[in-house]
C-alpha cells in the first residue's frame, strides 16, 4: 500500500470500534515477530496531562541523544505524529511500509478464522515495527484508554510506568470511582518503577502498595507570560514553553521520571533536564495564537479536570479581558460539567459540531451552555470563531481535541 491507501484502510478499520483485552493483540505481535522485543519502555498513563508529561519526557530523552520512539494518541494535527523518532514524525514512505506489514499480518489472522485487530491495536503494532526497525534506544508509550486492558500494555519489559493525574473520565468502561478508574491505570506497573504525581486521596493508598514508587510533590510556580512559565523543584530551576498551572505538575514529573531513569542505567544529565523541558513543543494545549482581532487559544480540554485546569490558566492569564468560547464535545463526555465549569470564565459560549458519529450535536450543547451563559450553535467552526471575535477579544477554542485541526487549517491571519 501507499501512504493514501494506508490511511484508507486504517480509517476502515477505525469503523469496527474498540475491544479491550491483550490477547488478540499479544497473537497479533507474534505474527509480526515480536518488534517489542528487545525494546526498552517507559509507559505513560492517566487521565490529564499524558499527552504533555510524554512530550516533555521525550525531549529530554532526545536532548541526552537517546534515539528516542513516542507513541502517542490520539493525533491532532496530523495522523503521522503517533509515531515519532526523536520529535520528528514518520515519514508517508515509513508509514505505509509498516502499515502494509501490519496488514499482511491481518490478513492471515483473517484467513485462519482469528479474532482480529482493531484499529489501535494495530497502530499500536505499527509503533513498535518502526521504533524496532529504527534501532530506537528508548520508547516512550502513551496508552490509548485506561491501561490494564490498553493494547500497549502487551509490552511486558518496562523500565519505567508513568502515571499523570487520575480524575472521573471514559467511566462506562473504566468504572465508576476514581479507586475503579485508578485500578485499571495503575496496571501498566508490571516490575517496574512507578512514578507520578499526589493523587486524590483515595488512590494514594494503591500508589504507596506498589512496591517502587515515586511521587513528583513540592514544585513551586515562579512566574508566567504568554511566551512560557519558569518554576523550581527538588532545588532546581526550569523553564518550559507550555502555559497553565498544570503544566508545572507535568513537567515536574517528567523530570522525576528522568531521575529515576537516571538511576537505572540511562546516563541524563541535568542540562539534557533543562533544555529537554525548555525545547518541548506540544501543540493545542492552551495555546496562544495572535489573530487580527485578538488571542485565540486553542486547548483540549474534554473532561472536568481538563476544565478545571482550562479555567485556572483563563483567569491567570486574561483576568480582566472578556473572553468567548466555542465548544464541540462527544456524547460520551462529562460535556455538561465540563460546560459548567469553563462558563465561569466566559460570557457567551458558541458551540459547533466535532467529527463523527460520537458527536454531541452542537444544539444539544448549546442548549446546556445555555443554562450558564449566552449560548448559540453555528454551522461551521470558522463562522463561530468570527463572530465570537465581533465582541470579544479573546476566544478559546476547547471541549475536544478533535476540533483543532480544523482550527489550525483556517486563515487565522483573517480572523
Amino acid at each position: 500500500m501507499n501512504y493514501e491507501e494506508s490511511i484508507n484502510y486504517i480509517k476502515k478499520i477505525s469503523k469496527f470500534g474498540s475491544v479491550f483485552g491483550l490477547e488478540t493483540m499479544k497473537k497479533f505481535l507474534a505474527r509480526l515477530g515480536n518488534p517489542e522485543k528487545g525494546l526498552r519502555f517507559v509507559h505513560v498513563a492517566g487521565t490529564n496531562g499524558k499527552g504533555s508529561t510524554t512530550a516533555y519526557l521525550s525531549s529530554i530523552l532526545t536532548e541526552q541523544g537517546y534515539k528516542t520512539g513516542t507513541y502517542i494518541s490520539p493525533s491532532v494535527f496530523c495522523y503521522n505524529e503517533r509515531f515519532m523518532l526523536d520529535g520528528k514524525m514518520i515519514s508517508n514512505d515509513d508509514l505505509a511500509l509498516y502499515m502494509t506489514t501490519a496488514k499482511d499480518a491481518v490478513e492471515e489472522m483473517k484467513k485462519e478464522g482469528e479474532n482480529l485487530p482493531t484499529a489501535f491495536e494495530i497502530e499500536t503494532a505499527l509503533a513498535l515495527l518502526y521504533f524496532k526497525a529504527k534501532g530506537a534506544d528508548i520508547c516512550v508509550l502513551e496508552t490509548g484508554l485506561g491501561g490494564r486492558l490498553d493494547a500497549t500494555n502487551a509490552v511486558d519489559k518496562k523500565l519505567l510506568a508513568v502515571v499523570t493525574k487520575i480524575g472521573m473520565d471514559h467511566m462506562q468502561i473504566l468504572g465508576s470511582s476514581l479507586k475503579e478508574i485508578a485500578a485499571e491505570k495503575l496496571a501498566i506497573v508490571k516490575g517496574c518503577p512507578l512514578c507520578t504525581v499526589e493523587q486524590p486521596s483515595e488512590v494514594m493508598p494503591l500508589v504507596y502498595s506498589l512496591s517502587e514508587s515515586y511521587v513528583a510533590k513540592g514544585y513551586e510556580l515562579l512566574s508566567y507570560s504568554d511566551k512560557g512559565q519558569t518554576f523550581s523543584f527538588e532545588g532546581m530551576k526550569y523553564d518550559i514553553p507550555l502555559l497553565g498551572r498544570h503544566q508545572i505538575e507535568n513537567a515536574s514529573l517528567a523530570v522525576l521520571s528522568a531521575k529515576v531513569l537516571n538511576s537505572k542505567g540511562f546516563t541524563i544529565s541535568d542540562e539534557a533536564i533543562y533544555n529537554g523541558l525548555k525545547n518541548t513543543k506540544w501543540q493545542g494545549r492552551f495555546e496562544i495564537i495572535d489573530c487580527v482581532k485578538g488571542k485565540l487559544i486553542l486547548d483540549g480540554a474534554h473532561n472536568e479536570d481538563g476544565a478545571k485546569a482550562l479555567y485556572s490558566a483563563l483567569c491567570d492569564y486574561f483576568p480582566d479581558r472578556k473572553i468567548g468560547a466555542v465548544m464541540a464535545s462527544f456524547k460520551d463526555k462529562e460535556y455538561q460539567k465540563t460546560v459548567e465549569i469553563i462558563s465561569g470564565a466566559v460570557d457567551e459560549i458558541y458551540t459547533v459540531n466535532a467529527e463523527g458519529e460520537r458527536s454531541l450535536p452542537a444544539e444539544n450543547l448549546a442548549e446546556i451552555a445555555s443554562k450558564f451563559v449566552k449560548a448559540k450553535a453555528f454551522e461551521n467552526i470558522q463562522d463561530a470563531i468570527s463572530k465570537m471575535f465581533v465582541h470579544h477579544d479573546v476566544v478559546v477554542v476547547c471541549g475536544t481535541l478533535s476540533i483543532l485541526k480544523e482550527v489550525k487549517a483556517l486563515p487565522l491571519e483573517t480572523l
